[in-house]
C-alpha cells in the first residue's frame, strides 16, 4: 500500500460524488445554470486582468508623456549627438504608441484566445522595430526608456495571464457540450416523429396489401367468367396469326437478303429507279406500297445486267442471285401480297372482336390500379427503412454518454442522462 492509499485510510475515504439523472430534455437548462458558474467566474478573472491590462496602457501612456519631455541630463553634449537622441526618442514614442493601439481585449472568448495566442508575435516584431532605438536611448534617458520597458513586460504578463485563464476556464468545452447538448436534442425530436411516421406508414402500408389482394380477388373473379375463356380463345388465335405473318414475311426477306448485293450495285446504274430500289433494299414491306409492282421490271433489268456482266459479282453468288430472281416474278408478288393482306385482315377482325369484350378493359384498369398500388409499396417500405434508422437508439445513445463523459469532466459530477 502506497503512503497516500495508507493517509487516506487513516483520514478517510475521499468523497465520493452523488449520482444525479436528469431527463435529456430538461439537459440544456440544467447544464446552463452550472455551467454559468464558471462562466461568471471567468468574467470577473478576466475582466480583472483587463482593468489591470488598461491600467498599465494609461502608465505607459504617462511614461511616453515624460519620455517626450524629459530633460538631458548632461545639457553639454554635441549638437549632432542630441539630434539624433531626439530623432530615436520621437520613433520609439511613436513605435510604442501604435504597439498600445494594437492592443484590442474586447472580443468574444475565441477572439480573445487568438488575440492572447498572437500576443507574443507582437512583442517579438515590437522587440526587433525598437531595439535600436530604446538602446540610444538608454545612453541618454535609461530610466526614462527603462520605464516604458517595464510597461511592456507588465503587458506580456498579463496577456499570457488572461491566455493561461481562457485556456484553463475549459470555455471551449461548455461551447462544444452546448452544441451536443442541442444535437441531442434534435435527435430525440427526430427520433419520435419517426416514430410517429411509422406509424402512420404501417398503417398505410396494411391498407395497400390489402388493397392488391382485392384487387388480384378481383381479377380471379373476372377471369372465372365465360367471357374471358372467349377472350383466352382469341388472343391464342391472334398470336397464331402474328406467328404466320412474321413466317410469311421471313420467306419476302429472304429472297432480297439474297439479292441485296446485286440490287446495291443496280441502284446505282438505274437512276431512275434509285430511290425505289433503295426503299426495297431498306424494307422488303415496301412491296405493300408499290401499287404498279415496279419491283417486277427493275428485277427483270437487273437479271439483264447480271446475265451481260454490267454487274460484277461471283459465279456461285451470281448464279443463286439469278436463281431467286427469276423466283421473283409476278405470281411471286402477287401471292405474297394475297396472304399477306388476307392474314393482316384476319388480325384487325381478332382486334375487333377483342376490343368487344369488356372484362378486358376492365382486367386492364385493375392491372393499371394494381401496379401503382405495388410502386406506391416500393416506395412506403424503402421510407419505413429509413425510419427504422432514425429511431435506432444507437446513436442517441452514443452522443448521450459523450456529452455525460464531458459534463462530469467539466463540472466534476456523476450524472445520467435518461
Amino acid at each position: 500500500m502506497g503512503m497516500f492509499d495508507f493517509l487516506k485510510k487513516i483520514f478517510g475515504k475521499e468523497e465520493e460524488i452523488q449520482e444525479e439523472k436528469i431527463k435529456a430534455g430538461e439537459l440544456e437548462k440544467w447544464f446552463s445554470d452550472k455551467s454559468k458558474q464558471i462562466a461568471d467566474k471567468l468574467d470577473n478573472e478576466v475582466r480583472i486582468i483587463k482593468d489591470k491590462v488598461n491600467e498599465e496602457i494609461e502608465k505607459t501612456k504617462h511614461n511616453l508623456e515624460t519620455l517626450k519631455n524629459a530633460a538631458l541630463r548632461n545639457p553639454n553634449i554635441p549638437f549632432r549627438a542630441k539630434q539624433m537622441m531626439d530623432g530615436n526618442r520621437e520613433a520609439y514614442i511613436k513605435r510604442v504608441s501604435i504597439f498600445l493601439k494594437q492592443i484590442d481585449l474586447e472580443k468574444e472568448y475565441n477572439g480573445l484566445l487568438e488575440f492572447c495566442n498572437n500576443f507574443d508575435d507582437m512583442l517579438t516584431d515590437f522587440g526587433k522595430s525598437t531595439i535600436k532605438t530604446y538602446h540610444i536611448l538608454q545612453e541618454f534617458l535609461a530610466h526614462e526608456s527603462s520605464a516604458i520597458a517595464g510597461n511592456i513586460r507588465n503587458l506580456g504578463n498579463f496577456v499570457k495571464e488572461l491566455k493561461n485563464r481562457v485556456k484553463e476556464s475549459d470555455i471551449d468545452s461548455i461551447k462544444t457540450i452546448k452544441e451536443d447538448i442541442i444535437l441531442l436534442d434534435k435527435r430525440i425530436k427526430q427520433r419520435e416523429r419517426a416514430k410517429n411516421e411509422l406509424e402512420e406508414k404501417t398503417k398505410e402500408k396494411e391498407e395497400l396489401i390489402k388493397s392488391i389482394k382485392e384487387i388480384d380477388d378481383g381479377i380471379e373473379i373476372l377471369k372465372k367468367d365465360k367471357e374471358y375463356d372467349k377472350l383466352v380463345k382469341l388472343k391464342s388465335e391472334k398470336n397464331k396469326i402474328a406467328m404466320q405473318i412474321d413466317e410469311h414475311k421471313s420467306k419476302l426477306f429472304h429472297s432480297f437478303s439474297i439479292i441485296e448485293m446485286a440490287l446495291k450495285k443496280f441502284s446505282r446504274m438505274a437512276f431512275e429507279n434509285e430511290k425505289i430500289i433503295n426503299k426495297y433494299i431498306e424494307n422488303p414491306l415496301f412491296l405493300i406500297g408499290d401499287d404498279e409492282l415496279k419491283i417486277i421490271s427493275i428485277l427483270k433489268n437487273l437479271e439483264k445486267n447480271i446475265i451481260n456482266n454490267q454487274i460484277q459479282l461471283k459465279d456461285k453468288k451470281k448464279e443463286k442471285t439469278l436463281e431467286e430472281i427469276r423466283k421473283m416474278n409476278r405470281e411471286f408478288f402477287d401471292n405474297f401480297l394475297q396472304k399477306y393482306k388476307g392474314l393482316m385482315e384476319e388480325l384487325r377482325n381478332i382486334d375487333k372482336e377483342i376490343g368487344k369484350i369488356d372484362i378486358q378493359h376492365k382486367i386492364n384498369e385493375l392491372n393499371n390500379k394494381k401496379n401503382e398500388d405495388e410502386l406506391r409499396l416500393e416506395g412506403i417500405n424503402k421510407y419505413m427503412e429509413n425510419l427504422k434508422r432514425n429511431i435506432e437508439e444507437e446513436q442517441t445513445s452514443k452522443l448521450k454518454e459523450e456529452i455525460k463523459k464531458e459534463i462530469n469532466h467539466l463540472l466534476k459530477t456523476n450524472i445520467i442522462i435518461y
